[in-house]
């Protein structure tokens, strides 16, 4: 009876909802980057490939706009992987100490992605509206790390490494 207590207690934690959200949120949009004519996951830009015309803006020329845009859809593929990887360590039981470091990498690599966004959002002066979504995901980002961080302490300080 107690394993399935711990179990129902790693099912409702704040941990394993924030991997799964972030690991979603990452393939899907990972997915729709690469899967030409599919939209899965948040659109930022109303047609076409967003960063054509913010490199235009940036003096960077639109060839590299294409390359841009499916680097990052792989990048984000890989982020969604990692989140991945920290789920299957949850549900196979892996302790704590296992898999946050993957969690955080992958939490880190969210804040990467986020900061170069906003930036770019800044530096082309793009509609308000990217701009707000892309620092509301970055709060996501650092809401996401305490939780993670906080889950660790407070198993730390019961003794638990679940």
């Amino acid at each position: 009876m107690d394993g399935m207590k711990s179990y129902m207690v790693r099912l409702g934690s704040l941990e394993l909802i924030t991997v799964i959200f972030w690991m979603l949120f990452w393939l899907a949009n990972g997915l729709a980057k690469l899967i030409p004519g599919v939209h899965i996951g948040v659109k930022f830009a109303e047609k076409g490939n967003p960063f054509t015309g913010a490199l235009d803006k940036m003096g960077w020329g639109t060839g590299l706009g294409d390359f841009a845009y499916y680097f990052t859809g792989v990048f984000e593929l890989i982020v969604g992987i990692i989140f991945l990887w920290g789920l299957i360590q949850f549900i196979m039981g892996s302790g704590s100490a296992a898999r946050r470091p993957w969690i955080l990498f992958g939490l880190f690599l969210s804040a990467v992605i986020f900061t170069v966004f906003t930036f770019q959002n800044v530096v082309t002066a793009a509609r308000p509206t990217p701009l707000v979504w892309h620092m509301v995901y970055f709060a996501a980002v650092g809401v996401s790390w305490a939780v993670i961080i906080g889950q660790g302490m407070w198993a730390s300080s019961a003794g638990d490494d679940s």
